[in-house]
């Protein structure tokens, strides 16, 4: 008999510094329950063996209902979940914009298709994953950058009672795709501040995620690029202190200048 795969050891996490812990008190506090949460599906898991990715909630078996209007069922639910999916990238394109009151709209929109799907969903919770997961992602991700833009701080999962876990960290980890895309335009106009905003806002997130479980999946798949957009992060903080070096440098040289002591011929 062969005998189960063991665990991999999971490496220690890198503790964040006390001045990011202080800014992202509410991210790192609301991730301590989603911790939580998981170990306990863990736990769960390891007696009953469920698997709440599909047979947790399955559709209702056809001699309850018919293969039919299954089908019609998935079909309205792909068609709509595309118009919550679409308005919350536009959304997303209007942020990046500064165009706010579009993006409000926007999201305003996906949630008025989200309404049509809530009671269809809750009924059939099989109907979520596919479609309608991967729509409530990019709406989360829509939310998270949308409340930073206007308030430089991140929604938690309490502020999103519409997704469950997986959805709102999909969203949360999309997000950071989009700060990067951010803090680049920042650097164009030399707001050093804002990318060192931008580099600590990454640099909690991944903190917070690595204290997670995390299993195979699309989840964990956006955490594994996560390092490399800290990382491009960094990069450019670096460039930009090499343009202020050299900014500084040249300023000094024409002070020089300006000062020299005039020789004979002048």
């Amino acid at each position: 008999m062969s005998r189960p795969p063991q665990k991999r050891a999971r490496p220690p996490a890198a503790t964040p510094s006390s001045s990011i812990t202080a800014q992202f008190a509410n991210l790192f506090e609301a991730f301590d329950a989603i911790g939580k949460e998981m170990r306990d599906y863990d736990e769960k898991r390891e007696t009953v063996r469920l698997d709440l990715d599909r047979r947790a909630h399955p559709l209702p078996p056809s001699d309850s209902l018919s293969l039919m209007l299954r089908a019609s069922l998935v079909r309205q639910v792909i068609k709509k979940s595309r118009d919550v999916q679409k308005q919350s990238k536009q959304a997303i394109f209007s942020v990046h914009r500064g165009d706010i009151d579009q993006a409000k709209n926007r999201l305003e929109s996906a949630m008025k298709v989200h309404a049509e799907l809530e009671s269809l969903i809750q009924e059939t919770p099989g109907l979520r994953h596919g479609s309608f997961s991967n729509a409530m992602e990019e709406y989360a991700e829509a939310r998270i950058f949308l409340h930073f833009h206007e308030t430089k701080s991140l929604l938690v999962p309490a502020d999103l009672p519409q997704t469950n876990t997986d959805e709102y960290l999909g969203g949360l980890l999309d997000f950071t795709g989009e700060l990067n895309r951010w803090a680049v335009i920042q650097a164009t106009s030399r707001q050093v501040d804002d990318v060192k905003y931008a580099r600590d806002c990454v640099d909690a997130v991944l903190s917070v995620m690595m204290e997670l479980d995390l299993r195979n999946g699309q989840v964990r798949k956006k955490y594994d690029s996560l390092k490399y957009c800290l990382k491009n992060l960094e990069k450019v903080l670096y460039e930009l202190s090499l343009g202020q070096d050299i900014g500084l440098n040249m300023n000094a040289e024409k002070a020089g200048e300006a000062i020299r002591e005039p020789n004979d011929d002048e």
